[in-house]
């Protein structure tokens, strides 16, 4: 009999060992899966900046910048727009009041007329058979007029760097305007 019980035992102590060592199986099974997929990841992503399929940090952040200047811009474009407007109606305004059969006078003094024609635009003149205004045109002129010393304000349409290089430019293509 304490033959059998000491089988018993030993018997009893082999289970729990065996229990054990499929416990740290199943333990060891789980982490070697966790590490296999976490090494897979890092090696696609090793392999999609090799290939430049991901944007490296550098290039994210210059992104982010460009996205941000070009929202700033949209932004000042549409103040310019809006102070553009309210121009218009002050120049309709001063029109309809009679301004003595003048043209309307800008804000630098200069009249108010397409710089190729010579003639008033319609929003202004009220004539159809005028040439068709070009707001573009009229931005260039009134911002190559700018003198070097004014400081364009930071809700500029034009980033710092942009507005020098114009201010650098300028002469060459007031030469190139007056050989045409």
């Amino acid at each position: 009999m304490a033959e059998v019980s000491n089988l018993k035992l030993k018997f009893a102590n082999l289970e729990r060992q065996k229990m054990e060592t499929e416990h740290r199986l199943r333990i060891s099974q789980v982490e070697i899966d966790h590490l296999t997929k976490s090494m897979q990841t890092t090696q696609r992503q090793v392999q999609m900046q090799q290939h430049g399929q991901v944007p490296s940090i550098d290039q994210t952040g210059e992104i982010e910048q460009l996205r941000m200047a070009v929202q700033q811009l949209l932004n000042a474009n549409e103040e310019k727009n809006m102070q553009i407007d309210t121009l218009r109606s002050l120049v309709v305004e001063q029109q309809m009041r009679g301004g003595g059969g003048k043209y309307p006078v800008g804000a630098n003094g200069s009249e108010l007329t397409d710089s190729v024609t010579g003639q008033l635009p319609r929003s202004v003149s009220g004539y159809d058979d005028v040439v068709d205004f070009d707001i573009n045109q009229q931005l260039r002129k009134l911002l190559t007029e700018d003198t070097p010393g004014d400081f364009m304000p930071a809700s500029s349409s034009y980033p710092e760097g942009f507005y020098y290089g114009v201010q650098q430019q300028q002469p060459l293509r007031m030469a190139q305007t007056t050989r045409m």
